[in-house]
């Protein structure tokens, strides 16, 4: 049986930097850009308030103790 699907490379290449940094460095290209839309709950985040949102939710774990 023959697959139904065209595969890329079975590994992508790493970025070399950690999801906060990557974070970071899009915020500061496109802060004002619309990042995330929500329909069903009519939300709308640019990525400046996705990022807050984000460092938000950081600073609550580790308030209740949550580690790596």
């Amino acid at each position: 049986m023959s697959e139904a699907y065209a595969q890329g490379p079975a590994t992508a290449a790493l970025l070399e930097e950690t999801i906060g940094a990557n974070l970071e460095q899009t915020v500061a290209r496109f802060g004002e850009r619309e990042a995330l839309a929500s329909f069903g709950q009519d939300l709308r985040y640019t990525w400046t308030e996705l990022n807050d949102a984000v460092d938000e939710l950081a600073r609550g774990l580790i308030a209740a103790g949550v580690a790596k």
